[in-house]
């Protein structure tokens, strides 16, 4: 029996359609700590982006901050994708027509088009095409203002999370397409973050207080260790510990993280940056 297969022309977006099993699964799955309004909102933005969350491609991160007019900690949603979730929404707008080779700069302000130095680029710089625009859209990311950190905990300072430190030009030249896919399709990527953004827009946030909730530092945890291709899971196995999950307590998530730890240091690979508990 023959199948047809519906194909996505320019200017569509891909189906994304949430049967109650699949509501089920995303509420169990993907977005557990998620509200039944953020959970609505969610999916919208799914429907809205056609972005799938079962790929992988798009994020519901719920953290608990604190809301100074409540007078407690809250938990809150965030929207984050990446930088092929934002290409991929514009593309099917039918009017990004690809971006400029990425430029940067160090604190002289002379535009290379590629980095050699050991030191990481003050900015960098990248412009998007789009249909009917006479200049490409360009959008410039500074050093200073996003490069992404974690507290060490031996040492109490701060050090670059390992993406940071081993492409320092790759991951500022994603910050810089980043805003500039934004400004120029607004209507599509208005709300949405990518992963490389989002420290920073929570940051700038004055009542975002990390308050050490085990359920939520596991889920980070996880979530970045699948990131940086961390088999955070099979570790916790070899070790005798259940499956990483929200049922976690505050104990276990910090042998886990020592755990994580030890393998980074067999392997000299370099540490994700981790939601350390206080």
């Amino acid at each position: 029996m023959a199948s047809e297969l519906a194909l996505v022309q320019p200017g569509q977006l891909a189906p994304i359609e949430f049967d109650d099993s699949k509501i089920a699964l995303l509420k169990s799955q993907i977005a557990p700590d998620c509200s039944n309004d953020e959970l609505q909102l969610f999916m919208a933005v799914c429907e809205r982006t056609g972005l799938d969350p079962f790929a992988r491609q798009i994020y519901a991160i719920s953290r608990n901050v604190y809301d100074s007019k409540a007078g407690g900690y809250v938990s809150k949603m965030s929207i984050q994708t990446s930088i092929d979730g934002f290409r991929l929404i514009a593309e099917r707008t039918g009017k990004w027509e690809g971006a400029t080779a990425p430029l940067w700069c160090g604190q002289d302000g002379q535009w290379v088009d590629v980095w050699l130095s050991d030191e990481p680029p003050a900015a960098a710089k990248v412009g998007v095409h789009k249909q009917g625009f006479r200049e490409p859209v360009v959008r410039v990311a500074l050093w200073k203002e996003y490069a992404q950190t974690y507290r060490d905990k031996k040492t109490k300072g701060q050090k670059l999370s390992p993406m940071w430190q081993s492409m320092p030009s790759h991951m500022l030249a994603k910050v810089a397409e980043s805003l500039a896919l934004r400004a120029a399709f607004p209507n599509d990527l208005s709300g949405l973050y990518t992963r490389e953004e989002m420290d920073v827009i929570e940051v700038q946030s004055t009542t975002v207080i990390q308050q050490p909730n085990p359920g939520q530092l596991v889920k980070d945890l996880v979530i970045r260790c699948d990131q940086e291709e961390i088999p955070v899971r099979d570790l916790a196995s070899n070790a005798g510990m259940p499956p990483p999950s929200a049922g976690y307590s505050l104990q276990q998530y910090k042998d886990l993280v020592r755990i994580v730890d030890g393998y980074e240091a067999s392997t000299q690979t370099l540490q994700p940056q981790l939601v350390r508990a206080s």
